[in-house]
């Protein structure tokens, strides 16, 4: 996996990213059954099927068939398994936690970690050589402390008293120091007392807080697939998958660097097609399939909801649902509050539909095919909806005694119509050959035609 689509993807990109032929991760493709399993918003797969549960899979990374397209990259492709006249099932489960784990460097012990992984799977028939089932479920369970160390005020420094510190404390209005290096009473900002009261006290140093936090990962998936044989000639198979998954990040990266103000990540995602086969011939078969796919992904909600209000602040949020504490970038210190972006909430529908015709000519190879695909992406991208405060050594030579005046050098915050209704078409149509010229040549060659439009917003607010 590329280090870079680990981190700006968050819960959506570990674990599966891969690079082929020089393109970037996001350009492949991922099928399943023949249909779409691709997360357009994020980059990568969205269900992450069983292993269990795979009866194939291929990885197209060069000179695919004309019959794969949408990317420029790799397409993998997986196909479900189904049932069989006999039962077959297993089961499994994978147990980890951190009584043989090494301690990390900054924390004082052991950082917890509890992992359960866990699954089934089932194949039955249901009448002999007509109605077959298959279904599985795997779920996940992560609990992992992890450790962060911040910069903090000293308890003398949250009362404006500076004078532990060697450097003077300027008024950077007047020039001069301030008497004693301490703030006077009078001159400390309400608001900024407050925002200060935010930080904890140093628990390893009088300036360095350092904590322990419980990261929790919960992941569920299953699906089932019911295949019917109406005759030799005739078969269709209805297939149903979902997943979701949920994470509780007490300490996000962008976000404070004390605990209080934790984020949660969601995904849920749906998959079902339906597909019919009919063979004309021992040679020609022909494949018609429906399909539609749903991905919500809810990235980055902040779950502290204490108004910028109880700070004394006046002003109102932007965005009501994720309403909570503003965001200060403290100079030389630990940030703290929500962070200033999310969330990001989008949710992905794609109606799809395909048709193929397949035909053995001798040694040719020949198929013909068409497909479509109506992606609809409505998405909530949030911005500084509470505001954020960045504070410098200005107007005090040091950031945290400007906090406690109540004078950022900068104030920001988002506004506006967060929504956007994105829509577009892909539409395309192929024809292919694979000839076996003699007993050790094989040629494939074809021809496709693909029209992938940009996207468009349902109310025009596009520029680009």
């Amino acid at each position: 996996m590329t280090f870079g689509l680990a981190q700006a993807g968050g819960i959506a990109r570990g674990g599966q990213a891969y690079a082929v032929n020089g393109h970037a991760p996001e350009s492949n493709n991922y099928l399943l059954d023949g249909v779409s399993n691709v997360d357009s918003v994020n980059g990568g797969f969205a269900l992450r099927t069983p292993v269990d549960a795979v009866n194939e899979f291929r990885i197209l990374t060069s000179n695919a068939p004309a019959e794969y397209g949408a990317t420029s990259g790799a397409t993998t492709t997986a196909i479900t398994r189904s049932g069989t006249n006999a039962f077959n099932g297993s089961t499994c489960d994978f147990l980890r936690n951190s009584s043989f784990d090494a301690r990390n460097f900054f924390a004082a012990e052991t950082e917890p970690l509890h992992q359960n992984q866990f699954g089934a799977t089932l194949g039955a028939p249901l009448r002999r050589n007509k109605d077959f089932f298959f279904g599985y479920y795997e779920g996940q369970r992560d609990k992992q402390g992890e450790t962060r160390t911040a910069i903090v005020p000293t308890a003398a420094q949250h009362t404006g008293d500076f004078s532990g510190q060697p450097d003077p404390l300027i008024n950077e209005f007047t020039g001069q120091p301030f008497p004693n290096n301490k703030i006077p009473p009078f001159l400390i900002s309400p608001i900024g007392a407050a925002a200060a009261a935010l930080y904890p006290l140093g628990n390893i140093a009088p300036s360095l807080f350092s904590s322990t936090e419980m990261l929790v990962s919960d992941y569920d998936q299953g699906g089932f697939r019911s295949d019917h044989y109406f005759r030799n000639s005739d078969q269709i198979f209805a297939r149903y998958a979902s997943s979701s998954q949920y994470e509780f990040d007490p300490l996000p990266i962008n976000g404070s660097s004390v605990p209080g103000f934790p984020v949660t990540d969601t995904i849920r995602t749906h998959s079902a097609t339906v597909s019919y086969v009919h063979l004309f011939s021992p040679r020609t078969v022909q494949t018609a399939r429906i399909a539609f796919f749903r991905n919500v992904f809810s990235q980055g909600t902040a779950q502290n909801h204490t108004p910028a209000s109880s700070l004394g602040f006046t002003y109102q949020p932007t965005l009501a649902s994720v309403a909570g504490s503003p965001y200060f970038i403290v100079s030389g210190y630990g940030a703290i509050g929500n962070p200033i972006t999310g969330p990001q909430n989008t949710y992905q529908n794609d109606y799809q539909g395909h048709y193929s015709l397949a035909s053995s000519r001798g040694n040719h190879n020949l198929k013909f095919g068409a497909e479509g695909d109506r992606p609809q992406i409505n998405a909530l991208l949030g911005i500084a909806t509470n505001g954020f405060f960045v504070f410098a050594p200005f107007p005090a030579s040091d950031s945290f005694a400007s906090l406690l005046l109540g004078q950022p050098v900068q104030f920001f915050q988002g506004g506006g119509d967060f929504n956007r209704g994105l829509r577009k078409w892909i539409v395309a149509g192929y024809a292919q050959d694979e000839w076996r010229a003699t007993a050790h040549l094989t040629l494939s060659f074809g021809l496709r035609y693909e029209v992938n439009t940009p996207y468009t917003d349902i109310r025009n607010r596009l520029n680009a």
